[in-house]
């Protein structure tokens, strides 16, 4: 049967035809049965065979483009894949020269993915004996956060298959691909940027991106923006298995930059939070430091990671002053005002004002409105601001 080649990345559910796939090759009946799926409008009913058919292939061309990194990083070890189908795993070991010593199926269903993760408990430690490479693709972080809490960590105890990096340039609409990436943008001057597989990004109508917003997310990590939100220069970043959440009616003056900096951290911001020019959020340090005598890394304890020790909280109705350093354990609350050029790194209370480096509360019981020429908050406050006048510790 006539095969097809298919050379581009952008294989879109629910966009235009058929026509692209990233570097796979498939039967032209496979091919025109795609193709009549979009005419007939049943995109979203694809056959589980032809499904189960996708999701193989996909695997099997990131596991090539991949293959001397596999062999590079697991060594002498016994090779463990984590993947769609035996096809898959017979591809990886007869036409790849990967030495796979087993398989394990993933699979969606609860009960056997509770038998997925107590296989994998079994290995608790072994990550000198083990390596374990995962090519299913699934916004379910659950199986790289259990191999992490077993002392396998990227990239050195498991590894997921890179996918090359692609724009979204001033899109606006609704994006899918064959990498399980997902985006919903419904405001304008957006840059989204995907080095990912099983990603999604959110865009709320009515957001204002003076000049543009840069997004960019990492595997089976989540960015959303509320509506009504208002930012110049605004730059986003999610690492692998991590999410930023932004609340409505939030605003961002000039080159804010707001980086998770290590997988498994969130940064959560509440709505109608004010964002003064230059501040930085960030979950973690982004790089590897290591100790030359050991050679063991020292700035990455995966208890924290576990615990969520190094993610970000900030409450709804906060102001935050020029050039702020937000780092991981911040967890800043509704009301509150934090002082240009402060460094918080850990708890702060509502309703109160922070500042200095470290943040310490300086004055209790405060709240704020954005209007400059207010001089008494009870004057006329509207329902929002009525919501922050609190006491600090209420």
């Amino acid at each position: 049967m006539h095969c097809q080649m298919i050379n581009r990345t952008d294989f879109v559910l629910g966009g235009s035809r058929y026509n692209d796939v990233g570097g796979l090759s498939y039967t032209q009946e496979y091919y025109d049965y795609l193709n009549r799926c979009v005419d007939s409008a049943q995109t979203a009913e694809l056959e589980n065979t032809y499904i189960h058919q996708l999701q193989s292939s996909v695997e099997m061309c990131l596991l090539n483009n991949n293959s001397n990194k596999i062999k590079t990083l697991n060594g002498s070890r016994k090779l463990i894949l984590i993947c769609e189908s035996e096809e898959v795993y017979d591809y990886c070991k007869e036409e790849l020269g990967i030495p796979c010593t087993s398989y394990i199926k993933y699979s969606d269903a609860v009960t056997k993915k509770q038998c997925l993760c107590h296989k994998l408990s079994k290995l608790h430690g072994k990550y000198d004996e083990y390596f374990i490479v995962i090519a299913h693709l699934t916004r379910d972080s659950a199986i790289l956060k259990l191999l992490w809490e077993i002392g396998f960590t990227q990239p050195f105890g498991c590894y997921v298959p890179s996918v090359d990096e692609f724009c979204l340039n001033n899109f606006k609409g609704s994006f899918s691909d064959i990498y399980h990436n997902m985006a919903t943008i419904k405001s304008e001057h957006v840059q989204a940027h995907f080095s990912a597989h099983a990603s999604e990004i959110t865009i709320h109508e009515n957001c204002n991106f003076n000049q543009r917003l840069l997004a960019f997310v990492r595997n089976s990590s989540v960015l959303t923006f509320g509506k009504d939100i208002r930012a110049d220069k605004l730059s986003t970043s999610c690492f692998d298995c991590s999410e930023i959440s932004i609340g409505d009616s939030s605003t961002f003056a000039d080159n804010c930059f707001i980086v998770t900096g290590t997988p498994f951290t969130n940064i959560d911001i509440g709505r109608d939070c004010m964002f003064s020019s230059k501040i930085t959020c960030l979950g973690g340090d982004g790089h590897a430091i290591f100790d030359i005598d050991s050679g063991d890394r020292i700035n990455l304890n995966p208890d924290n990671v576990r615990s969520g020790k190094l993610s970000i909280n900030i409450g709804s109705h906060v102001w935050v002053g020029y050039q702020a350093f937000i780092m991981s354990g911040a967890d800043i609350g509704s009301g509150t005002v934090i002082g240009a050029r402060t460094l918080v790194s850990k708890p702060i209370p509502n309703n109160v004002i922070a500042a200095g480096k470290p943040a310490a509360v300086i004055k209790k019981d405060v709240t704020w409105r954005r209007d400059p020429f207010s001089h008494n908050i009870y004057d006329n406050p509207d329902s929002l601001e009525a919501e922050f006048i609190k006491r600090t510790g209420e």
